[in-house]
């Protein structure tokens, strides 16, 4: 998809919220991150793998092979555009339960306590899985 059609999906998109809504854009067919670089070698008129090497660095922390597009607990619906859903949330979240949520994650955040942040992470967020312990420095 060029970036003039997914701009245009994002501006039909914002026609149809009413505020609050989160949408799902269908960009097309998925593309492999190492084709797209065979590509870019080949259009610089160089040689994959003679001129250029694609170095496989693995995944760094926090990164994933796959991105899951919706949580269990949200329901997909069509709207009117085919290539844009309505991502539903079942549950509804409370304004001032978000606000004392968040009031934690910052507390837990200024006072270095990486346990409590994760925490009440763990209870803001249902599927929330800690990948590993780091500090909590790289968060400010």
């Amino acid at each position: 998809m060029t970036i003039p059609e997914a701009m245009q999906l994002v501006l039909k998109a914002s026609l149809l919220g009413q505020g609050g809504e989160v949408f799902v854009l269908d960009m097309g067919e998925q593309v492999k991150v190492v084709d797209l670089a065979r590509n870019m070698i080949i259009l610089s008129g160089l040689v994959p793998d003679q001129d250029n090497q694609i170095v496989y660095s693995g995944l760094r922390p926090g990164e994933k092979l796959f991105e899951e597009l919706f949580e269990e607990s949200e329901q997909v619906e069509p709207t009117l555009h085919v290539k844009i859903r309505r991502a539903v949330n079942a549950s509804t979240v409370q304004s001032d339960n978000l606000d004392r949520t968040i009031a934690h994650l910052e507390a837990a955040v200024s006072h270095g306590d990486e346990d409590e942040l994760i925490r009440r992470l763990q209870e803001a967020v249902s599927t929330y899985t800690p990948i590993s312990s780091r500090s909590i420095e790289h968060i400010h």
